[in-house]
């Protein structure tokens, strides 16, 4: 008979994945800010200029929201990213990452800042948080829970 597989022994085959891409997760959400902001001065320059003087404004919306994006992007970066979510990978403190919550103790602030990132990527079709989105996936489905209250 097979050996049935329990939740501790799924979580032993992707914490390595979890840790790799926690870790490395800062570096996709600098350069989905990077290509933003540049995506969004460069259609400004270019082509904001020229059909704000035909009266065509949604163009020039879409880079200014570039931009705005690739800010908005380059502060989570820094208050949440690099601070709090990449030293806790590294240390594989999930403990802390699941239960440091945001509106309720159910919701981790690591899954809220992720879909942020999606939300703010739109150069590289919203893939900014996936490095972020994925380790907490996997930490919600597959981490051995501790303790019960």
């Amino acid at each position: 008979m097979a050996k049935k597989e329990t939740k501790s022994d799924s979580w032993a085959s992707v914490e390595n994945i979890a840790v790799i891409m926690g870790t490395w997760s800062w570096v996709l959400v600098l350069v989905a800010a990077a290509v933003d902001i540049a995506w969004g001065i460069y259609g400004l320059s270019v082509w904001g200029w020229s059909f704000s003087q035909l009266g065509v404004y949604s163009v020039t919306s879409t880079y200014v929201w570039y931009l705005i994006a690739g800010v908005v992007e380059l502060v989570l970066l820094f208050i949440y990213v690099l601070k709090t979510f990449v030293p806790k990978c590294k240390a594989k403190d999930w403990e802390f990452l699941l239960a440091d919550g945001i509106f309720s103790p159910k919701f981790p602030k690591m899954l809220f800042f992720g879909i942020l990132l999606f939300v703010f990527s739109p150069a590289i079709d919203y893939f900014g948080g996936a490095l972020v989105i994925v380790p907490v996936i996997l930490l919600l489905i597959f981490a051995p829970k501790s303790g019960s209250k």
